[in-house]
């Protein structure tokens, strides 16, 4: 839990963020008030001068004097709504949804969906360990967060698990899963726990870069340590992707072939509010933000491996398409 800590301790909470008064509000009232502050001293200056330089009657001096406080603080005026529109052209709004204007390689901040996934994760690892054996990485360099290999172990788990749902006759060929399947708390639980072991790993390896770069000079930015296929993490990068391509185009994987209306009708699922789809889909969008926050330029990302691209696409409706290979 020490990992998931750190994580969520630098999420800053929108619920304990005390609301900033505007700069369009605060900092033209201020220079109005201090131009107004310099320019009343000014006024009387100019007056008392006026008295002493001529033999004006009082009327006329007050008149004069109204005439040209008028004339000041017009002017005043004008010059404070300059200074207001001009502050509020330079002040930056914040987006209303954090995947919209965010700089090139900027970091992003990790949604709620996919705290509780890393929260999942961890305390699933925590309470496991003891048992589970931790995969091997061969000939390729291992992650410098060594929990991602145990995460590795009990993903492959519930990827049997899934798997075996939908077995037909206990062979390798699937079947699929028709409504009362797919309804069926099990086969919910063991999907969802499915997505949410991946995304921890897809997201602890991108969180891992920086300290992998610092062990190994040969990988100059997080794109050459993700493209070259000489550690685990050209692995690992593609967990979440490949689960719920696994989930939103099940059909693709059966032997069977479903009629195009039960597929509709399942893939309408991923986009109705507050359904267990929608929520598998949230996940996966929030890797894909997650991880172009790590790619930096898309078009020079997809020039050295444009599969990194694919696998890190949103899913915004119905048409979003299977996103292919991954690297071998």
């Amino acid at each position: 839990m020490a990992f998931i800590n750190s994580i969520l301790g630098r999420q800053v909470s929108l619920e304990n963020i005390e609301p900033k008064k505007s700069l369009c509000q605060s900092k033209p009232l201020v220079v109005c008030g201090s131009i107004i502050g310099c320019a009343i001293p000014i006024i009387f200056v100019i007056l008392g001068a006026l008295g002493l330089a001529s033999c004006a009657s009082l009327p006329l001096l007050i008149l004069g004097g109204l005439g040209l406080s008028f004339i000041v603080l017009g002017a005043i005026a004008f010059s404070a709504f300059l200074i207001a529109v001009k502050v509020c052209l330079k002040t930056p709004r914040e987006p209303e949804d954090a995947s919209v204007g965010a700089s090139v390689g900027a970091r992003v901040d990790i949604d709620p969906i996919g705290a509780e996934a890393l929260k999942f994760a961890a305390e699933t690892l925590d309470a496991e360990r003891s048992r589970i054996e931790p995969i091997t990485c061969g000939y390729l360099r291992p992650p410098i967060d060594d929990d991602i290999r145990y995460l590795c172990a009990l993903r492959g788990e519930r990827h049997n698990q899934f798997l075996n749902l939908l077995r037909i006759d206990d062979s390798r060929e699937l079947s699929f899963p028709d409504d009362q399947l797919w309804t069926d708390p099990e086969f919910t639980r063991v999907s969802t726990e499915f997505l949410q072991l991946s995304y921890a790993i897809s997201v602890r390896s991108l969180l891992d870069l920086e300290n992998y770069r610092a062990a190994h000079q040969d990988a100059t930015s997080n794109l050459e340590a993700l493209a070259r296929q000489n550690s685990i993490y050209y692995k690992t990068f593609y967990m979440m992707s490949t689960a719920y391509s696994l989930l939103r185009h099940t059909y693709m994987y059966c032997r069977d072939s479903a009629s195009q209306e039960h597929i509709e009708a399942r893939r309408a699922r991923f986009y109705q509010p507050g359904s267990i789809e929608n929520q598998w889909r949230l996940l996966y969008n929030d890797f894909c933000r997650q991880a172009r926050s790590y790619l930096g330029d898309p078009e020079e990302a997809d020039i050295r491996e444009c599969r990194l691209i694919k696998h890190s696409t949103c899913d915004l409706d119905p048409s979003f398409h299977q996103q292919g290979t991954t690297p071998t």
